[in-house]
């Protein structure tokens, strides 16, 4: 079930890949035109690293996708918002991200490791971009995790770009979006 009217896909995929820790030091990477950021627990002074949030186009779509990199950590619900501006992010009324007024959300299903967002590049912008670019595009992705060990503990996690100015601590992806002729 999806917590929007918008035109999207959401697919669900396991994975047991990886290794998490806190020794990461690399915000994002480059692979074959796919940028790959850090998913961060933590209050962003003392991140863990449990994971990454990947985002691509392909001049139509832009895919967005949530991993966790270890057994013990696993999704119960994910919010995505996708704005032209960092003040197209929505926030709550102390100034910090509020990811419950995000455009797309997957609510509490069956704990799992990865998700998918394919998001028709026209429903961002309200048309379709002409070529050219880049445009920049800022994804503000948050989910919530919860540990499958005994401890069972619960922590927010945020795809790791550039912090928002806030006392809550939360970060945002500024997204290079190339439109091809």
């Amino acid at each position: 079930m999806i917590n929007s009217n918008k035109n999207i896909t959401v697919t669900f995929k396991k994975i047991e890949t990886g290794v998490a820790g806190d020794a990461n030091p690399t915000s994002f990477i480059v692979d074959h035109g796919t940028l790959v950021y850090n998913l961060i627990i933590g209050d962003g002074k003392s991140p863990m690293y449990v994971g990454s949030v990947s985002a691509s186009d392909d001049n139509t779509n832009l895919t967005v996708t949530y991993a966790i990199y270890t057994g013990d950590w696993k999704f119960s619900e994910t919010h995505l918002h996708i704005a032209t501006s960092v003040g197209g992010i929505p926030t709550a009324k102390n100034g910090c991200l509020d990811p419950d007024k995000f455009s797309y959300s997957v609510p509490p299903v069956s704990p799992y490791t990865s998700q998918t967002y394919t998001i028709p590049i026209s429903s961002i912008f309200g048309y379709s971009p002409a070529p050219g670019g880049p445009y920049t595009i800022y994804i503000a992705a948050e989910a919530t995790i919860r540990q499958s060990n005994d401890k069972g503990s619960i922590q927010t996690a945020w795809g790791e770009d550039r912090s928002f100015p806030c006392k809550k601590w939360s970060s945002y992806i500024s997204y290079p979006l190339n439109i091809s002729p």
